[in-house]
């Protein structure tokens, strides 16, 4: 299977997978179902029972396909004790009839996209690029499908076709790890008019931009587009409803604050999304109930399940250490000193957890204070308003005194010929140089041919102020 990266695994200690069903993969249909199945098989941190359950399902789902090369993988480029689990052996009578097949519908596609060519049919042509892309997706070569589906964008012809086309475009870049090229086939996608038109479209769309978005860690953009999927929704070739309930929450809690969490549970679109995950709906309630420590205990226990999505997999740690910022500054706030006890306690950290924590916190400014060790506890550091206005007031006055300088050097220097607004044409400078008006010297310059153009006149009035 070809992939633009190599997927990265966060996590140091195994994953506890004994809430995870394998089952519920089997929710997902195409190239995902494969990718997320060859993840956990192949995820070093997850108990090998897993593992072998997993490779065996994934030659089991391959079977469904055209996918030979990825088939035989299965019995080569997995752990040995992972192989030997499953007790299964190659079968060979399946590889020799799926190759047979596949090299004959390949020859036929191919030689119906080139009659389609000779026809001048942009229909004919339109679907036989299709159909070959299918094909490639089905054995396992997406880039090849990813050039099929761009070869067909001379011969589209309707906004319905231009909609669909960038949809295969950025399906086929999701599984190749090709963020870039998603974003931009998703912008192309909301310009069209079938965007709006047409619900089930949009929000696919929205789920690859939700994908690229959380990729490129742009987590508060990426929880925006999920929380507003319309339910219900599910896109089992990249994700399914759970997914959503998960991704949005979980990105909500890391950027949203208490008040906007609050108005997100109210929302009666993404209570539907909540119906079938109690502990989701708890994991956001106790937040903004203020309840940290069930809160965290919650995300505890949802944190093997991120470990093992391909998706959320390399923002865990990222995302756990924001939501708990969160939670440790919304429960110092009332508060002019806590003891490191009792927020470890909260936390679910030791004292020296809790003072590394705490440490990055003032550091970022999530946290105005300071630790005394002496004493073991975090005292708030007060600020005086006054003393922070004033130099906010100081510093415009300094702003403005030097923008006003820099204008007044620049009319002065107008009116002295020294510079040429509209270019052409040789400038000299006058004798009439004024020290008080940003201090030229009283002697002759020659500036060349057309003055000053507007840099050079940056850096000179730059240099005399």
């Amino acid at each position: 299977m070809e992939v633009a990266e190599e997927m990265k695994v966060d996590s140091e200690t195994p994953i506890d997978v004994s809430d995870f069903d394998l089952t519920t993969l089997k929710s997902y249909t195409g190239p995902t179902l494969l990718t997320r199945l060859s993840f956990i098989a192949s995820n070093s941190k997850v108990p090998l029972s897993l593992r072998a359950q997993s490779l065996s399902l994934l030659r089991t789902s391959l079977k469904n396909t055209l996918n030979v090369e990825m088939y035989k993988k299965t019995f080569t480029e997995y752990e040995n004790k992972v192989m030997e689990l499953t007790g299964e052996n190659p079968d060979t009578e399946w590889i020799t009839s799926t190759t047979t097949t596949a090299t004959s519908n390949l020859t036929h596609l191919t030689s119906t996209l080139e009659h389609s060519k000779t026809t001048l049919q942009k229909p004919m042509i339109l679907q036989s690029y299709r159909s070959l892309a299918g094909f490639y997706l089905n054995s396992g070569g997406y880039v090849d499908a990813l050039k099929c589906y761009l070869r067909s964008r001379d011969v589209l012809g309707g906004v319905k076709e231009i909609s669909q086309m960038c949809l295969d475009v950025v399906g086929v870049s999701c599984e190749l790890q090709n963020f870039q090229h998603v974003t931009s086939y998703c912008t192309k996608a909301e310009h069209t008019s079938e965007f709006k038109a047409d619900a089930l479209t949009s929000g696919k769309i929205n789920v690859c931009k939700g994908l690229a978005l959380l990729h490129n860690k742009n987590y508060h953009s990426a929880g925006q587009v999920f929380t507003s999927l319309p339910p219900p929704f599910s896109y089992p070739t990249q994700i399914i409803s759970s997914d959503i309930a998960l991704y949005a929450s979980i990105l909500s809690l890391a950027t949203l604050t208490r008040t906007e969490i609050l108005n997100l549970l109210s929302s009666s679109t993404f209570k539907t999304y909540l119906e079938g995950s109690p502990k989701i709906t708890t994991l956001l309630e106790s937040y903004t109930q203020c309840d940290y420590s069930t809160c965290l205990k919650v995300l505890d226990t949802l944190e093997p399940l991120m470990h093992l999505d391909i998706h959320l997999n390399p923002h865990v740690s990222s995302l756990r250490k924001k939501i708990l910022s969160s939670c440790i500054t919304n429960f110092f706030k009332p508060y002019k000193s806590v003891t490191l006890k009792r927020i470890g306690e909260i936390c679910n950290l030791d004292e020296g957890g809790v003072g590394k924590v705490l440490k990055e916190l003032i550091e970022e400014g999530g946290v105005v204070g300071r630790i005394d060790l002496m004493e073991g506890v975090l005292e708030e550091i007060e600020i005086f308003p006054e003393i922070e206005a004033a130099e906010n007031v100081s510093k415009l006055a300094s702003e403005f005194l030097e923008t006003s300088e820099a204008t007044l050097l620049r009319i002065s220097m107008v009116e002295e010929g020294l510079v040429n607004s509209q270019g052409g044409g040789k400038v000299r400078g006058r004798r009439k140089g004024r020290r008080g008006m940003g201090g030229l010297d009283d002697e002759e310059e020659e500036w060349g041919e057309g003055g000053l153009d507007d840099m050079d006149l940056d850096v000179f009035v730059e240099q005399k102020i």
